[in-house]
């Protein structure tokens, strides 16, 4: 019969062993998605880092304005001597057809 008892006791301790296990296993899967679930969320946005992102943004549409403004000035410069060289062109070719 002593082991009979040793089978018993054995059975009831891989019992008690089996749902520590399950339940110490549960314990960890939720543990798990919580830990999941606090990775997927978005951490708060700080204002410092909002003042940031609008400043950045307000000093690219600053620097944009520059180039813009820079390429129209060469535009018109360039298109001013254009014309002062079709000018002269049309100038000398009227020269030239009085010679």
């Amino acid at each position: 019969m002593a082991t009979g008892r040793t089978v018993a006791r054995s059975k009831s301790t891989l019992k008690n062993q089996a749902a520590n296990l399950g339940a110490s296993l549960d314990e960890t899967i939720e543990k798990l998605m919580g830990d999941a679930e606090s990775i997927q969320e978005e951490p708060p946005i700080d204002s410092s880092i909002e003042n940031q992102l609008a400043q950045a943004k307000s000093s690219r549409s600053r620097a944009e304005n520059a180039r813009q403004q820079i390429a129209n000035e060469i535009l018109g410069a360039t298109k001013e001597v254009c014309q002062k060289l079709i000018a002269d062109g049309e100038q000398t070719l009227e020269r030239a057809k009085r010679s």
